[in-house]
């Protein structure tokens, strides 16, 4: 399925995923007010002038996509989460590092801002 929108991605996800989709759907917009959501990839994004973070709901996890530069600048802190050249999961059964998304997601959006 094509999803329109993020509603309708939520909307459609596994019932598990739900409530950490929205927390973090939620803290991205509190914490970069001036972001537009939009689909793209057929996941969820925040986007200035090209995009933030992708997020996404999988089986086992949340994928978190903040392009290489935050995995490589927040490695110490990513340390005991699974982590590839530019993704994050976030395990269901394991504590949503809010306060660490909030920072990567602040590092993304002057990263674009400021070129």
């Amino acid at each position: 399925m094509k999803f329109q929108n993020i509603d309708q991605y939520i909307d459609r996800a596994p019932t598990h995923s739900k409530s950490i989709l929205t927390r973090i759907r939620s803290r991205l917009q509190e914490c970069i007010l001036e972001a537009q959501e939009c689909i793209s990839y057929n996941m969820p994004a925040i986007r200035l002038k090209s995009v933030i973070i992708y997020y996404a709901a999988y089986e086992g996890h949340i994928g978190f996509y903040p392009t290489p530069s935050a995995i490589t600048l927040f490695k110490e802190e990513l340390d005991q989460y699974e982590t590839s050249k530019g993704a994050i999961k976030f395990k269901y059964d394991e504590p949503l590092p809010l306060d660490l998304i909030e920072r990567i997601a602040v590092f993304r959006r002057d990263e674009i801002t400021n070129g």
